[in-house]
This record gives C-alpha cells, structure tokens and sequence, in this order.
C-alpha cells in the first residue's frame, strides 16, 4: 500500500512538532511527514498530501482561501497533546485539509450547545408576554440570528474585522462570537429604533456562573434607576440577578493597539471575562442611553433542577424582561 504523506503547514515550529507524533499514530507510522512555513507554499492546490494540517495559531494568511472548494474539503478542530491540546483521533475519509487551532468547543462543551440560543428565546417570550398582556408600551425585540460554523473563510483569532457602529474589533477568540453580534444588535436598536433604555441579555459567558453561582444572572449596568427597575422585576419575576461592579479600571483588559477593541481579555493575567464581556458590549451604547446587561449563562440550563423547573432549558429571562418593561412602562 502506498504511503501517505502529511503536510503541516505552520508558523510556529514548536506546534508543529508537538503534533508529529500524533499524526504518525493516526496513519500508523505508515506515513511521510513534511513541515513547512506558510511562504513556502503560494497554494495548497500545488502541493500533493493525502492530508494537511494547516495550524492558524498565528493567523497563516489566508492559505484556505486558495483551496478549491470542488476538491478540497475544509475540517476545523482542535488537534496535540501533551502541551495542552487534544490528541488528534482521525482524519476524516475525504478530508483534505484539517485546519487546527480555531478556538472552537471541545465535545463537552458543544454537547448542549443547542440551549446557547437561551437569550434569543427569553426575548421572544417576553415580547410574546407583552403582546398577550397588552402592556401599554412600547417594546422592542432584536435577535442578532446567526449560523456559527466552521468556514474556510471564518475568522479566527489575529482578524481584525468591522462592526455596524464603525469600531474595529482585533478577534482575540473565535469563542467569544456571541458578543460580536450582540455587539451589532445594540448599535442596530439604538441607530434605528430610537430606543429610550437598552437590554442586552445572552448566555454570553462561562466565566459568569463563577462569578456569581449558578442560581443567578450576572448583570453590569450604566444607570442606577435602570437597575432598580431590574431588581424589582428580579424579585416580581422570581429570576435572581445579581450585580457585577462596571469596573472602568479593567477596561484596557480589552484595548488594543491595533482596533478599537479586543473581544476578549487575557482570561489567565486579567480574570474578569464575565464583566469584561459585559463591558465589551457596554463600548457600544451610544450618548449615555441607559443600559443593562444580563449575562444568563449560569441559569439557562438546569441538569440538576429547582423545584420549580424541570430538567432541561429553563425558560429563564422571559418572565424577567416582562416585568421589566412594566417596571418601566411609565418612561418608556
């Protein structure tokens, strides 16, 4: 049988080696191994491989997009061993290019990544309950929808990429997206629908639930009367919230020299990430309207439920929302 040949395709040296031995495991030793740096291949088209591994740990310019999308399938995962990352277990049959290091979940995290959604659904439960209820006022609902999947042309960390508001945004993790949308769901209700106050709610973090436990939303705020208002639709509601200081001393944590923004800080140096994602979306509200974010992470999802919640997605934010525009109402 004819040996195969493997081409890693990296700027980092050091993870390229850490993966050799990997690799020669999934091929069974039965295979020829060349590393070479990004300039040495103007396209991967050229090269003859039975498989890539093209790492973008440090953003290799571009090489997948001169992949033709006819012969050529693009697979991102996460790959390497014993310095931190994951072993790589197979390369799928058919697949040509395996691009790693994308910041993407592990299995674990992406097995109930269906209730990530949980934000989207409190909006769409509250202005259903404010229709229902014929609240006199008026309410608007803004979900950023999107697909998140892997893409030869997805961005991946070392991007810089623009927003609706026009601030640039250096993309530090390619897992810190849900921000990214939100962030152009604020500037849209601001810039086109005249809004008085500003909601902002998402499962935005994991860092949120060891912040403030898992009985609670995690919420940062602009506006003392907004959170009093919040408070008595938390207690109305029965959807505990609690409050995380907007602490303007951490906001160079995501600064950069080369956009606006970074979406995400130094999770190791600086901590924070729950109120620094707060404070990510907060850099987009605009002439001091009032504004609140609840980071429900903690709380969408039960695996080990309340007395008065199932198991499963908790419906949590709904209620929340709907007492907060009674709360409200009278401003509005």
């Amino acid at each position: 049988m004819k040996r195969k040949r493997v081409v890693i395709v990296t700027g980092n040296q050091r993870v390229a080696q850490a993966i050799f031995n990997d690799v020669k495991a999934v091929f069974n030793n039965d295979v020829d191994i060349d590393i070479v740096y990004p300039s040495q291949i103007a396209s991967l088209d050229a090269v003859e491989a039975d498989a890539f591994l093209v790492t973008r740990w440090y953003n290799i310019g571009g090489l997948t997009d001169k992949v033709s999308s006819k012969s050529k399938v693009v697979r991102t995962t996460r790959t390497i061993s014993e310095s931190g990352y994951k072993k790589i277990t197979k390369i799928p049959p058919g697949t040509n290019v395996l691009v790693v290091n994308d910041s993407e979940q592990s299995t674990s995290g992406m097995k109930n990544m269906f209730d990530d959604m949980g934000g989207a659904a409190a909006v769409i439960g509250a202005m259903t309950a404010v229709a229902d209820q014929k609240l006199k006022a008026n309410v608007i609902g803004v979900i950023a929808a999107c697909e998140n999947k892997i893409a030869a042309d997805a961005y991946v960390p070392g991007d810089i990429i623009g927003s609706m508001s026009g601030k640039t945004i250096e993309v530090i993790s390619a897992d810190a997206e849900g921000r990214l949308t939100l962030a152009d769901a604020v500037t849209y209700i601001q810039r086109k629908e005249s809004c008085r106050f500003v909601a902002d709610i998402a499962t935005l973090t994991g860092s949120a639930k060891t912040a403030v436990g898992k009985y609670s939303a995690a919420v940062l705020t602009s506006n003392e009367e907004l959170y009093a208002s919040a408070r008595e639709a938390s207690r109305l509601s029965a959807e505990k919230i609690w409050r995380l200081d907007n602490d303007r001393e951490m906001l160079p944590c995501i600064k950069t020299p080369v956009a606006d923004l970074k979406n995400a800080g130094n999770a190791t140096v600086d901590g924070g990430g729950c109120m620094l994602g707060g404070m990510f979306v907060g850099e987009f509200i605009e002439n001091d309207i009032p504004w609140i974010h609840i980071d429900m992470a903690p709380v969408n999802f039960r695996t080990e439920p309340p007395a008065y919640c199932a198991y499963g997605a908790t419906g949590y934010g709904a209620s929340l929302l709907y007492h907060l525009v009674k709360q409200l109402k009278g401003n509005a």
